[in-house]
């Protein structure tokens, strides 16, 4: 009866997806120790190397019971079909109209071969929604993965990472105070100073929780914020998105913070982002920080550089010509590019790791796609490509059709793909990067990224839907006798 046939079929979908399942289990417990590897770098957060049993099992069993709905729905069909059609070998009646036709006769100055593609396309699209949204999430996976690829530049990293990082770092003690001007003008003669930061950093306590406080001197050294403004006076301060979350405070709140012995009150001006900590961080101006610690006195600049590849000489020349300072401890010169250069990485490491793992699978998602489908319709479509072989149409050219009919499917999939990535990409990355103290991801779209992904998943159907188009030369026109 029809309710065998389709409980047959579900049971097939069954066993192959329990089997997948299990499989998928075993070696992703022994590759998560790998993927590991990749991602505690990045994100900085320590997960076992071990298998999440029951949530693993949960969400396998969440996924079977989807595919099992999904099969039971498209198995409906079984009830149509009748014992006529076994003698036709499974065709249906045929119909020569549709909404989506259109005409490959007329001026449209387009190969022939990609004119049919796109017919056939629009004729019978129903055929092609799995592929298109496939292809689509394949291209929305790859763009995420080459936004993520972008924090392997410094530059990116301070923006959207937060925290103080500057070229070249200066400690000083009160005699090394007095030789910050000269210093300064010493280092304007090597390279121009792009940014001069004071910035100081001590944990505070805010409703009995401690929490990192960055301490700076002035407005303008504020990094950015997400919302609101930056702090002017001294009763002002600004908070992480985090920090907002636990505490319950947003823009137009008050907070007592504590130092010691001294707590006052502040409002607060802005929200802004900071990883450090885990993104539970606050910041204020230097003038409030003596409120609650009047002995306060900052102990170090530091200069960003338009020209930072020049700061390891800087400081080779500084430490030269304040030897005598540097050797009573009065000045300490660091040269924080090249220890954050070298932090970076393992960073760099694991995201180009990333990177190619991502397109990697991308590659073998699409070779499985191309090749499940396009074998798929690949048989239903053996008599139509009889009758083009009768009526002229050579190997070639009818392969070219093939594979151009889903290189319309994907690109449009890529369209749709890259589309919903820049609308929605950056919030879905903040969602997931979110422990780590990203609240706002923002990425900075090139030619390269929106193009790039498209044109590779593109590129590797074709690849695949022209190698299985090569059965096409099997096909005779004797298949016509079967009608």
């Amino acid at each position: 009866t029809s309710r065998q046939i389709r409980f047959s079929m579900i049971g097939q979908y069954l066993l192959a997806s329990g089997l997948s399942g299990i499989v998928g289990m075993i070696v992703g417990g022994f590759l998560i120790k790998y993927v590991n590897a990749i991602y505690i770098p990045v994100t900085g957060l320590c997960n076992e190397n071990n298998i999440v049993f029951f949530q693993t099992f949960g969400l396998i069993l969440v996924l079977i019971i989807l595919l099992v709905i999904y099969v039971f729905i498209q198995t409906r069909k079984v009830t149509t079909i009748s014992p006529m059609q076994a003698i036709s070998i499974g065709r249906r009646p045929v119909f020569f109209s549709g909404r989506g036709d259109i005409s490959i006769t007329n001026n449209i100055p387009v190969n022939i071969n990609l004119k049919i593609a796109v017919k056939q396309v629009l004729g019978e699209w129903k055929k092609y929604i799995t592929t298109l949204t496939i292809m689509s999430l394949l291209v929305f996976f790859t763009m995420a993965i080459g936004s993520i690829s972008q924090l392997s530049k410094l530059d990116k990293l301070d923006g959207m990472f937060g925290g103080y990082r500057g070229d070249i770092s200066i400690k000083y003690d009160d005699t090394g105070k007095l030789e910050i001007g000269d210093i300064k003008t010493a280092i304007e003669k090597e390279s121009p100073i792009k940014k001069e930061l004071y910035v100081y950093g001590e944990y505070v306590t805010i409703d009995s929780a401690e929490i990192l406080c960055r301490v700076v001197k002035t407005s303008d050294m504020v990094n950015a914020t997400l919302s609101g403004r930056v702090p002017k006076y001294d009763n002002e301060i600004i908070i992480t998105q985090v920090s907002g979350d636990e505490m319950g405070k947003t823009i137009g709140d008050t907070v007592y913070v504590k130092c010691g012995e001294e707590e006052k009150e502040f409002i607060i001006v802005g929200t802004y982002q900071d990883i450090s900590d885990a993104g539970k961080s606050i910041s204020m101006l230097e003038s409030g920080f003596k409120k609650i610690k009047p002995d306060f006195v900052n102990d170090r600049v530091r200069f960003y550089l338009e020209d930072n590849q020049k700061s390891g000489n800087i400081i080779n020349e500084l430490s030269e010509k304040y030897k005598n300072e540097v050797d009573r401890g009065n000045l300490i010169f660091l040269n924080e590019y090249e220890s954050t250069k070298e932090d970076m990485k393992s960073i760099v490491i694991a995201i180009d790791a990333l990177s190619s793992v991502a397109y990697v699978l991308a590659f073998i998602f699409a070779a499985i796609v191309a090749c499940m489908i396009s074998n798929k319709n690949f048989m239903r479509e053996q008599n139509d490509m009889g009758i083009y072989k009768s009526v002229g149409f050579t190997n070639g050219s009818l392969r070219r059709q093939f594979t151009f009919k889903y290189i319309v499917v994907v690109a449009l999939g890529g369209v749709i793909g890259t589309v919903v990535n820049i609308f929605c990409g950056d919030m879905i990355l903040s969602l997931l990067l979110k422990n780590m103290g990203v609240t706002k991801y923002m990425t900075e779209y090139s030619v390269g990224l929106v193009t790039i992904p498209g044109l590779y998943i593109i590129g590797c159907t074709a690849l695949f839907t022209w190698f299985i188009s090569g059965k096409i030369k099997k096909v005779s026109p004797k298949e016509l006798i079967k009608e």
